[in-house]
Parts: C-alpha cells; sequence; structure tokens
C-alpha cells in the first residue's frame, strides 16, 4: 500500500515525469530516501551558503514575503526560483543553476514526509508551483550582507554542492 502524495510532492513527481503531463508513480522509494529531481523544466535553483540563506528568510518572514520552496542541505540552502530567470547571472550571494546541460538535479525528500536532519525542507513547495520571487531573493540576501555578514560563512558554495549529477 502506498501512501498518496501531498500536493507538493505531486507537484514535484510532475517534474519527474516531465513532459508526460502525469507521473505513473511516485518517484520516491518507501524508505523514504530523498530523489534527484531535475533542475530546469519547472524551475531553477539559487543556491545560498547556509547561514546567510536563514538570516535571508528571517528577512522575507518579517516582511510577510513568501518564499516558495526552499530546500535546506549541509551548509547551503537551495531556493526554487521561475525559469525566466535564464540569463546565466547569479544573484549576488548565490550561485544560479539552471540545468541547461541537464545534468544537474537537486536531491529531494519528499514533502509531507519526515526528512533527515541534514536534508529538509525549510518551506515544502504546496502543489500551486509558486516560486521565489529573485528581486526578493536578492534584496534579502543583500540585507545579510549589509548588516555586516560579509566573510562570516565557513567553507566555500561551490556551484555543485549537494545536487547530483546524472
Amino acid at each position: 500500500m502506498t501512501t498518496p502524495l501531498t500536493s507538493g510532492a505531486a507537484w514535484l513527481a510532475k517534474v519527474v515525469a516531465y513532459p508526460r503531463r502525469t507521473p505513473r508513480r511516485s518517484p520516491w522509494p518507501p524508505d523514504g530516501k530523498p530523489v534527484p529531481i531535475p533542475i530546469g523544466p519547472l524551475f531553477h535553483v539559487v543556491r545560498v551558503p547556509a547561514g546567510s540563506a536563514a538570516r535571508a528568510i528571517g528577512y522575507l518572514e518579517a516582511r510577510s514575503i513568501a518564499t516558495g520552496p526552499v530546500l535546506s542541505q549541509p551548509h547551503v540552502w537551495s531556493f526554487l526560483v521561475p525559469t525566466s530567470l535564464v540569463d546565466g547571472r547569479d544573484i549576488p550571494g548565490g550561485v544560479l543553476l539552471t540545468g541547461r546541460d541537464r545534468t544537474e538535479a537537486l536531491m529531494c525528500p519528499q514533502p509531507g514526509r519526515p526528512a533527515s536532519k541534514d536534508r529538509y525542507w525549510k518551506a515544502a513547495p504546496d502543489g500551486s508551483g509558486r516560486l521565489m520571487d529573485p528581486p526578493a531573493l536578492a534584496e534579502a540576501i543583500a540585507n545579510t550582507f549589509a548588516v555586516g555578514d560579509i566573510g562570516s560563512e565557513p567553507g566555500h558554495l561551490a556551484p555543485h554542492e549537494g545536487a547530483a549529477h546524472g
């Protein structure tokens, strides 16, 4: 017996099934392990170092600005943004992944199911297809730097950190 997908999980399953309109089955295994969701068909990703991302989320929440889906991973958070952000420019303070080479994927736990402590949805997809507004994200990240956070992140953010390559 399979557990029905939440509307957010069904939306992500459509990404895996793309260009078919409906997936034939859930892409997640019964053990709940994350699966690679392709970057590019329905969303792009902006990766932001975890500390800056947490402060950016706080900035957005304080202003009642919706974030859209945000995946928390070790050292980096991934904000799902519209595919209209295709000009290849990074958002200052983040790295844009477009999936142009068709190998980029985001290892995603199933929304609505318990996740691991090192990879979970800070804001899960809700099924509406609503994504993070890039200008609002850029403003929030810029605000984290404006308050003196430059250089406070441990390590270096690599474009591929946390991504699955096929």
